[in-house]
């Protein structure tokens, strides 16, 4: 399992913000230019020309006089294609600059395109050593990068929870929501950390106020199925899955589809069922698949059809869904 892997986003995923933000090498000298007085549409151009070029303009400026922040925005210039022609070659030109100056993103924005073997060969030690240093000096991707390595125990880290979440605790307390997630699982579990539902809980409602769809879940599972920390509660659960649903989380669509189906926390509506497992079963959820054979068995919804039931038993058996196969072998054995 490569490092690329487990990081799993694109090389360009998460690093805008820097270009908005103040930049953190404020200098007193007058006579250097201020890179980031740019605002956020100003700097991107938004798909004007003559924006982004003023942005190029701008930053090259600010190179000049070895501007770390520049460096990177360059990088990320090229390696977007923003302005420039798209390239890697420069894309790492730039960024090495960058990191000879200490700038994080850089470091991490360079151990993806060591781990991918994208305009460099490809290097995964020199990658992960590329990691920890953005993760040392604060990069939240990095920091969340290096808890997935330890708690994967992958790129030469034995498997280690404790140092995992302590990993993730950095990078969510400056608000990456993956982390926020990631580190919610261990106090739900109490893997690395003592178990405790309320934490979880606090960090998965952290991740979800992002959008997070697998946090939201999580939620929906909590209220679904109650912890020590509060009891059952099906409207809330439907209202969480609800919204993972609504961002393609496909076990989530499926809980939504069994609570219209059996009007749990919400109204019965088995048109609605149906809509759902769909939507799941097109993401190959084998819950999905299973339940939308019970509804062809058993005419819900849809008019009976033994042969459509048939075909949607199969598919969930076929990833390995214990009561299709179950359904299966009866069916079988009655035939035999």
């Amino acid at each position: 399992m490569g490092l690329e892997w487990i990081i799993g986003v694109t090389l360009v995923a998460g690093i805008a913000w820097f270009l908005f933000k103040k930049s953190s090498t404020q200098k007193r000298d007058q006579d250097k230019p201020k890179t980031f007085k740019l605002d956020h549409d100003y700097a991107f151009g938004r798909g004007f020309p003559e924006l982004d070029k003023l942005a190029a303009q701008t930053f090259l400026k600010a190179a000049e006089s070895g501007d770390a922040e520049a460096y990177a925005a360059l990088g990320y210039m090229y390696i977007s294609g923003i302005h420039f022609e798209r390239s890697v070659s420069e894309a790492i030109k730039w960024y090495q600059l960058a990191a000879q100056e200490g700038h994080p993103l850089a470091f991490n924005m360079l151990s993806y395109l060591y781990a991918s073997g994208s305009g460099v060969p490809k290097d995964e030690k020199l990658a992960v050593e590329m990691c920890q240093k953005a993760a040392e000096l604060g990069q939240l991707e990095a920091q969340n990068n290096m808890g997935n390595m330890l708690l994967a125990g992958i790129n030469g880290f034995a498997q280690n929870s404790t140092l995992a979440a302590e990993w993730y605790s950095k990078a969510a307390k400056g608000g990456f929501a993956q982390a926020q997630f990631s580190l919610g699982n261990l106090y739900y579990s109490g893997d690395g950390v003592p178990q405790d539902y309320e934490e979880a809980e606090r960090l998965y409602e952290l991740a979800a106020a992002q959008g997070d769809a697998k946090a939201c879940h999580m939620l929906g599972m909590i209220y679904d199925m109650g912890t020590s920390q509060h009891d059952v509660d099906k409207t809330k659960a439907f209202e969480w899955f609800l919204k993972a649903a609504e961002k393609g989380h496909a076990a989530s669509q499926t809980g939504v589809g069994f609570a219209y189906l059996f009007g749990d926390g919400t109204n019965e509506d088995r048109a609605q069922a149906a809509q759902w497992f769909e939507k799941a079963a097109d993401q190959d959820d084998d819950q999905a698949e299973f339940a939308l054979g019970n509804m062809y068995l058993n005419g819900w919804h849809f008019e009976k059809d033994a042969e459509k039931a048939l075909g949607y038993f199969e598919r969930a058996a076929a990833r390995g869904n214990k009561a299709a196969i179950d359904i299966l072998q009866r069916a079988s054995e009655e035939e035999g």
